[in-house]
Protein backbone atom coordinates (compact mmCIF):
# COMPACT_ATOMS: atom_id res chain seq x y z
CA UNK A 1 0.00 0.00 0.00
CA UNK A 2 1.50 3.37 -0.92
CA UNK A 3 1.85 5.93 1.76
CA UNK A 4 -0.85 8.60 0.81
CA UNK A 5 -3.51 6.09 0.56
CA UNK A 6 -2.44 4.83 4.30
CA UNK A 7 -2.29 8.25 5.78
CA UNK A 8 -5.54 8.63 4.26
CA UNK A 9 -7.13 6.02 6.23
CA UNK A 10 -5.44 6.79 9.30
CA UNK A 11 -7.05 10.12 8.81
CA UNK A 12 -10.71 8.48 7.76
CA UNK A 13 -9.86 6.30 10.90
CA UNK A 14 -9.58 9.42 12.72
CA UNK A 15 -12.54 11.30 12.12
CA UNK A 16 -14.96 8.14 12.25
CA UNK A 17 -14.27 7.66 15.91
CA UNK A 18 -15.60 10.95 16.32
CA UNK A 19 -12.41 12.04 18.52
CA UNK A 20 -14.57 11.59 21.80
CA UNK A 21 -11.76 9.07 23.22
CA UNK A 22 -7.98 9.63 22.37
CA UNK A 23 -7.14 6.10 20.56
CA UNK A 24 -3.85 4.58 21.46
CA UNK A 25 -1.08 3.98 18.82
CA UNK A 26 -1.50 0.38 19.50
CA UNK A 27 -5.27 0.83 18.35
CA UNK A 28 -5.03 2.67 15.30
CA UNK A 29 -2.29 0.54 13.91
CA UNK A 30 -4.86 -2.39 14.55
CA UNK A 31 -7.87 -0.29 12.89
CA UNK A 32 -5.38 0.69 9.78
CA UNK A 33 -4.11 -2.92 9.80
CA UNK A 34 -8.23 -3.84 9.92
CA UNK A 35 -9.09 -1.65 6.90
CA UNK A 36 -5.79 -2.90 4.79
CA UNK A 37 -6.45 -6.62 5.37
CA UNK A 38 -10.45 -5.67 4.44
CA UNK A 39 -9.30 -3.55 0.87
CA UNK A 40 -6.31 -6.04 -0.06
CA UNK A 41 -9.35 -9.07 0.33
CA UNK A 42 -11.91 -7.07 -2.08
CA UNK A 43 -9.11 -6.68 -4.36
CA UNK A 44 -8.22 -10.28 -4.51
CA UNK A 45 -11.67 -11.12 -4.58
CA UNK A 46 -12.55 -8.74 -7.57
CA UNK A 47 -9.33 -10.82 -9.11
CA UNK A 48 -10.61 -13.88 -8.78
CA UNK A 49 -13.78 -13.17 -9.45
CA UNK A 50 -12.50 -11.60 -13.24
CA UNK A 51 -10.33 -14.57 -13.46
CA UNK A 52 -13.29 -17.09 -13.36
CA UNK A 53 -15.57 -14.85 -15.62
CA UNK A 54 -12.87 -15.02 -18.11
CA UNK A 55 -12.28 -18.28 -18.08
CA UNK A 56 -16.09 -19.32 -18.62
CA UNK A 57 -16.11 -17.04 -21.47
CA UNK A 58 -13.27 -18.75 -22.40
CA UNK A 59 -14.93 -22.06 -22.42
CA UNK A 60 -18.16 -21.06 -23.45
CA UNK A 61 -16.65 -19.64 -26.43
CA UNK A 62 -14.55 -22.39 -27.48
CA UNK A 63 -17.82 -24.36 -26.89
CA UNK A 64 -20.34 -22.91 -28.37
CA UNK A 65 -18.36 -21.01 -31.29
CA UNK A 66 -18.62 -23.30 -34.17
CA UNK A 67 -22.68 -22.83 -33.83
CA UNK A 68 -22.47 -18.99 -33.42
CA UNK A 69 -19.78 -18.15 -35.89
CA UNK A 70 -22.11 -17.50 -38.97
CA UNK A 71 -20.86 -19.12 -42.31
CA UNK A 72 -22.78 -21.46 -45.50
CA UNK A 73 -24.96 -23.83 -43.66
CA UNK A 74 -24.26 -27.11 -45.88
CA UNK A 75 -28.21 -26.64 -46.99
CA UNK A 76 -28.00 -23.21 -48.52
CA UNK A 77 -24.35 -23.08 -50.17
CA UNK A 78 -24.69 -21.87 -53.82
CA UNK A 79 -23.78 -23.68 -56.81
CA UNK A 80 -20.42 -24.13 -57.88
CA UNK A 81 -21.49 -23.27 -61.33
CA UNK A 82 -22.64 -20.03 -62.48
CA UNK A 83 -26.10 -19.46 -62.27
CA UNK A 84 -26.55 -18.37 -65.88
CA UNK A 85 -24.57 -20.59 -68.31
CA UNK A 86 -23.30 -19.06 -71.43
CA UNK A 87 -23.30 -20.84 -74.37
CA UNK A 88 -20.72 -23.58 -74.94
CA UNK A 89 -17.63 -23.58 -77.31
CA UNK A 90 -19.05 -25.27 -80.74
CA UNK A 91 -15.95 -26.65 -82.61
CA UNK A 92 -13.28 -24.48 -80.47
CA UNK A 93 -15.18 -21.82 -81.33
CA UNK A 94 -16.28 -19.25 -78.02
CA UNK A 95 -20.36 -18.75 -79.03
CA UNK A 96 -21.75 -15.61 -78.79
CA UNK A 97 -24.57 -15.20 -76.13
CA UNK A 98 -26.25 -13.04 -78.38
CA UNK A 99 -26.16 -12.38 -82.47
CA UNK A 100 -27.56 -9.59 -84.70
CA UNK A 101 -28.73 -10.23 -87.70
CA UNK A 102 -30.99 -8.24 -90.57
CA UNK A 103 -30.94 -5.21 -87.96
CA UNK A 104 -32.67 -7.88 -85.24
CA UNK A 105 -31.21 -9.74 -82.11
CA UNK A 106 -31.21 -13.27 -81.29
CA UNK A 107 -30.10 -15.29 -78.36
CA UNK A 108 -28.39 -18.30 -77.71
CA UNK A 109 -31.17 -21.11 -77.46
CA UNK A 110 -29.16 -24.76 -78.29
CA UNK A 111 -26.05 -26.20 -79.65
CA UNK A 112 -24.93 -29.47 -81.05
CA UNK A 113 -21.71 -30.91 -82.06
CA UNK A 114 -20.39 -34.11 -83.62
CA UNK A 115 -16.96 -35.54 -84.50
CA UNK A 116 -16.12 -34.92 -88.42
CA UNK A 117 -15.42 -38.88 -88.86
CA UNK A 118 -19.33 -38.61 -89.11
CA UNK A 119 -19.03 -36.43 -91.40
CA UNK A 120 -22.14 -34.93 -91.47
CA UNK A 121 -23.98 -33.28 -88.59
CA UNK A 122 -28.15 -33.01 -88.96
CA UNK A 123 -30.60 -31.03 -86.58
CA UNK A 124 -34.17 -31.22 -86.67
CA UNK A 125 -35.13 -28.24 -85.59
CA UNK A 126 -38.93 -27.60 -83.91
CA UNK A 127 -41.41 -25.09 -85.46
CA UNK A 128 -41.09 -21.79 -83.86
CA UNK A 129 -43.31 -18.60 -83.94
CA UNK A 130 -40.67 -16.72 -84.87
CA UNK A 131 -37.62 -16.39 -86.89
CA UNK A 132 -34.32 -18.39 -85.81
CA UNK A 133 -31.22 -17.72 -86.76
CA UNK A 134 -28.34 -20.51 -87.20
CA UNK A 135 -24.64 -20.21 -86.46
CA UNK A 136 -22.55 -22.98 -87.68
CA UNK A 137 -18.67 -23.96 -87.09
CA UNK A 138 -16.05 -26.18 -87.84
CA UNK A 139 -12.43 -27.10 -85.78
CA UNK A 140 -9.65 -24.60 -87.15
CA UNK A 141 -7.55 -26.01 -89.09
CA UNK A 142 -10.77 -28.25 -91.10
CA UNK A 143 -10.13 -29.05 -94.34
CA UNK A 144 -11.99 -28.41 -97.64
CA UNK A 145 -15.12 -26.47 -97.21
CA UNK A 146 -18.31 -26.49 -94.79
CA UNK A 147 -22.21 -26.91 -96.92
CA UNK A 148 -25.02 -26.02 -95.02
CA UNK A 149 -28.17 -27.41 -95.98
CA UNK A 150 -32.03 -26.30 -94.80
CA UNK A 151 -34.29 -28.69 -96.08
CA UNK A 152 -32.21 -30.18 -98.55
CA UNK A 153 -31.32 -26.69 -100.01
CA UNK A 154 -27.84 -25.73 -99.88
CA UNK A 155 -27.66 -22.31 -98.20
CA UNK A 156 -24.69 -21.49 -97.53
CA UNK A 157 -20.94 -22.92 -98.58
CA UNK A 158 -17.90 -21.80 -97.22
CA UNK A 159 -14.01 -22.70 -97.08
CA UNK A 160 -13.96 -25.03 -93.44
CA UNK A 161 -12.19 -23.88 -89.92
CA UNK A 162 -14.18 -21.19 -88.90
CA UNK A 163 -17.46 -20.05 -86.91
CA UNK A 164 -20.42 -18.61 -89.16
CA UNK A 165 -23.98 -17.30 -88.79
CA UNK A 166 -26.40 -15.71 -90.49
CA UNK A 167 -28.79 -18.05 -92.20
CA UNK A 168 -32.45 -17.85 -91.34
CA UNK A 169 -35.03 -20.32 -90.58
CA UNK A 170 -39.05 -19.23 -91.75
CA UNK A 171 -41.43 -19.42 -88.64
CA UNK A 172 -43.58 -22.62 -88.51
CA UNK A 173 -42.11 -25.10 -90.04
CA UNK A 174 -39.89 -28.05 -88.60
CA UNK A 175 -36.56 -27.92 -90.21
CA UNK A 176 -34.46 -29.90 -91.48
CA UNK A 177 -30.33 -28.99 -91.02
CA UNK A 178 -27.30 -30.44 -92.32
CA UNK A 179 -23.60 -29.43 -91.76
CA UNK A 180 -21.02 -31.11 -93.02
CA UNK A 181 -17.45 -31.18 -94.24
CA UNK A 182 -15.90 -31.93 -98.22
CA UNK A 183 -12.67 -33.15 -96.34
CA UNK A 184 -13.39 -34.29 -92.91
CA UNK A 185 -10.18 -34.63 -90.77
CA UNK A 186 -11.34 -37.36 -87.81
CA UNK A 187 -10.65 -35.58 -84.05
CA UNK A 188 -12.21 -32.08 -85.16
CA UNK A 189 -15.88 -31.50 -85.07
CA UNK A 190 -18.91 -29.75 -86.64
CA UNK A 191 -21.41 -28.11 -84.70
CA UNK A 192 -24.70 -26.03 -85.20
CA UNK A 193 -25.95 -23.31 -82.91
CA UNK A 194 -29.61 -22.33 -82.85
CA UNK A 195 -30.35 -18.70 -81.91
CA UNK A 196 -33.69 -17.36 -81.10
CA UNK A 197 -35.69 -13.85 -81.08
CA UNK A 198 -34.60 -11.91 -78.06
CA UNK A 199 -37.73 -11.70 -75.66
CA UNK A 200 -38.24 -9.48 -72.62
Amino acid sequence: MRIDELRAILHEEAHDLGGTDPIGPQARAAAVAERVRAGSARRHTARVAGIMVAAVVAVVAFVLGPTLVPGPSPDLVGPEEPMVQGPPRLAGFPMPTKLTVANAEYSYVRSEQVDQSQEVLRVAVAPSNHRQVLAWATSFGSLGRTLVSVDGVVVDRRRAGSLEYGVRLAPGVTHLVVVRVTSPVPGRNIGLAIYGPVTF
